[in-house]
């Protein structure tokens, strides 16, 4: 597996943190690392060639409303609990 220092990476290998900033997510496992600095943490390099679209909306979880008389009886419960008159 290829080891590249900072300032000798190839113009077409990022980072997986690089790449969720333009948007895009590995497909493959990482073709080389970069070692930043020089032989002390290293970091995965992903190829251009093998990225996807990352979907937008990952990572984010979906609210789900609960009207049963269970769920109103709790949450006033705790509602009570944090109010002081």
């Amino acid at each position: 597996m290829k080891i590249y220092k900072s300032d000798q990476v190839p113009p077409h290998m990022y980072t997986r943190a690089k790449l969720r900033k333009m948007g895009f997510k590995p497909k493959s496992k990482h073709i080389a690392y970069l070692t930043f600095p020089p032989n002390k943490r290293k970091y995965r390099l992903y190829s251009m060639d093998s990225v996807e679209p990352r979907n937008p909306q990952m990572g984010f979880s979906l609210l789900q409303v609960v009207d049963s008389p269970q769920a109103k009886a709790k949450f006033e419960e705790i509602r009570r609990r944090f109010i002081t008159e």
